[in-house]
């Protein structure tokens, strides 16, 4: 996987953080004007294209050649640029930080796949967005006994799991379940069905997150399985012999 970053010297070290976070590590190219995003680039291993912006963007051919493309600097102006630039050059996957919500709508027009509102846990893993099916488990803080799991359904989004039904599994739990579209929106209603592309999001105890995932997981399972059967079933009929 190749990475196009554009950061600013406040997000370089959280953006870049998480994308370290995949398995296999991708290709990162990091797009930026400030002198401390090229020293963090430096320290973490990571190609420094410098500025400036959009320009910069359009200037690279091997560019159009990248999977994905990241819009997180502090300005929205400047993320709706990169965002438009990033989707005129062909960029397949395109995720871009919000720091107003008043612009979402302007980073939707452009093309933005995934939106990440700046103040949500979610942007302290810009690896939910690239990582599909998988759980990411995080710890802010080594001094709080906080921690929360995050994960992006793709293929399990076809199982019509309710948000109610998630939260009814976890009732013993004393963890916080919220769930997020691809926009940055928080789902509220609990008979919606997650679709492909939400993001599903635990918090709490840390010895209580995996424990809640995996109790997670059970549904899925059960409702794979019972999908299973149900398509064996169809197919044993339809292939039934008549006479």
């Amino acid at each position: 996987m190749k990475i196009l970053a554009a950061v600013s010297r406040s997000t370089a070290t959280r953006v870049l953080s998480s994308i370290q976070m995949l398995t296999p590590k991708p290709h990162v190219a990091v797009a930026s004007i400030d002198e401390e995003a090229a020293l963090i680039s430096k320290a973490m291993g990571v190609e420094f294209i410098g500025g400036p912006l959009p320009e910069r963007i359009y200037a690279i051919d091997e560019f159009k050649e990248y999977d994905v493309g990241i819009a997180a600097l502090d300005d929205d102006s400047m993320n709706i640029s990169i965002v438009k630039a990033l989707r005129s050059i062909g960029m397949p996957l395109v995720i871009s930080l919000l720091n107003n919500s008043a612009n979402r709508d302007l980073l939707v027009k452009e093309g933005a796949d995934y939106i990440i509102d700046v103040d949500s846990y979610v942007s302290q893993n810009i690896a939910a967005s690239l990582i599909v099916d998988k759980w990411i488990y995080v710890r802010p803080l080594s001094t709080v006994n906080l921690a929360f799991a995050v994960i992006r359904l793709v293929k399990r989004s076809i199982l019509g799991v309710k948000l109610g039904e998630l939260k009814s599994a976890l009732r013993s739990k004393s963890v916080h379940l919220m769930a997020v579209d691809k926009l940055g929106k928080t789902i509220n209603d609990d008979s919606a069905e997650l679709s492909a592309g939400d993001i599903m999001l635990l918090i709490g105890i840390e010895s209580e997150i995996r424990e809640a995932s995996m109790d997670v997981e059970k549904l899925f399972r059960r409702r794979e399985e019972a999908l299973a059967r149900s398509f064996a079933e169809s197919l044993r009929v339809s292939t039934r012999p008549y006479g």
